[in-house]
């Protein structure tokens, strides 16, 4: 209406510049409420699930507290340090397995997600994530146990972990000497593991017979006898104890 009357001649220079200073004035509070008024609803940059609340109705917040806690469990991860050693052999997409330490639960499928490109020179361990597409019972806080698939061997040696003796840092395993009645103490170099078995990169055959079973009293070249040959001439009494031999696995 002003700028009409200006057109017109009809008010002077000095109202209708005025009237512009406080119509301009006017848009500026206008902003500024409404700008406020964004400020009284709360939307969360991800989606998920509210895991903790940290106020109550009617509390007075100030900008930037935290409020609420929320959790994607869409994107659990489990992070864990892995020994430098094996730097050479992990990369992203990798097999892994996640099993809660609580409970008999099913392993839950996983891959790395990311390999931290560095190594913490105090630990000599390297930080690895490991995600998974469905994390099932899992849940944030949980402690794991997780399984890397490093290395796949189609036919390979197997030897039970169950015969395997530890001393320090190395494994060994007491083979029986062939038409002998004694077994020889063989040094194992690991290869590929899981739970119930390990790869031997030594010179173990197919076919070879261990001892599974009261090896940990066992010493080189020490007498055994095999329990499903039994020596007439001298009986077991039951519940003694006594070495048991079985065959590696191939």
């Amino acid at each position: 209406r002003q700028r009409k009357l200006y057109e017109q001649q009809l008010i002077s220079d000095q109202a209708f510049r005025d009237t512009e200073f406080e119509w301009k004035r006017l848009e500026l509070s206008v902003a500024d409420a409404e700008r406020e008024l964004g400020y009284t609803e709360i939307r969360a940059p991800i989606a998920g699930t509210v895991t903790q609340r940290l106020v109550a109705l009617g509390d007075q917040v100030n900008t930037g507290a935290t409020l609420f806690k929320i959790v994607d469990f869409d994107s659990i991860v489990a992070r864990l340090y892995v020994p430098e050693k094996h730097l050479a052999r992990l990369r992203p997409g990798l097999d892994a397995r996640v099993r809660p330490t609580i409970s008999a639960l099913d392993p839950v499928p996983g891959f790395i997600e990311r390999v931290s490109p560095v190594v913490d020179p105090q630990s000599g361990t390297i930080k690895v994530t490991v995600a998974m597409r469905d994390p099932g019972p899992l849940r944030p806080g949980m402690f794991v146990d997780v399984e890397l698939v490093l290395a796949t061997r189609d036919q390979a040696l197997l030897l039970p972990r169950a015969s395997l003796v530890y001393d320090d840092d190395q494994m060994f395993v007491y083979r029986l000497i062939p038409d002998e009645d004694r077994v020889q103490r063989i040094l194992v170099e690991p290869g590929v593991m899981d739970e119930s078995h390990v790869e031997p990169l030594s010179e173990l055959q197919v076919g070879d017979r261990i001892v599974v079973a009261g090896q940990t009293g066992l010493k080189d070249r020490a007498r055994v006898r095999i329990v499903d040959e039994p020596d007439p001439a001298e009986p077991v009494a039951a519940g003694a104890s006594t070495n048991v031999t079985a065959r590696v696995e191939g």
